[in-house]
């Protein structure tokens, strides 16, 4: 069952450091044990510098405003396929099964038919 309340906008540079605290631990939910090198301050003006200036970030966001998880999309020209990709989904761990991985992804789906047409 979805969220109630929560909404999902298209990410804002003020948005990278609490993404900076929920895609490690996305990930290391996902891939327990995978290196996590980089300091939260580098990740946090990685993501803000670099993924949102070359990507459409996404993010969900709770009724008190809080970000729950993010999604990437974007095109990839070394790829075969030319079509608009996933390139990442990380809905935040300690907030499973309330359907913000759910609605990300079904954004993103949204988001590659309207370009496909």
């Amino acid at each position: 069952m979805p969220l109630p309340g929560m909404s999902l906008r298209d990410a804002i540079p003020g948005d990278a450091p609490a993404l900076a605290d929920i895609d490690p631990h996305a990930r290391q939910a996902a891939m327990p044990g995978l290196p996590e090198p980089w300091r939260r301050a580098e990740v946090a003006a990685w993501l803000q510098r670099t993924l949102m200036t070359r990507h459409r970030v996404c993010v969900a966001v709770g009724p008190d405003g809080a970000v729950l998880g993010d999604m990437g999309t974007g095109r990839d020209a070394a790829c075969a396929w030319q079509g608009l990709r996933l390139l990442h989904l990380y809905p935040d761990p300690g907030s499973t099964g309330r359907g913000i991985g759910a609605a990300l992804r079904a954004l993103a789906k949204v988001r590659a038919a309207a370009r496909c047409r």
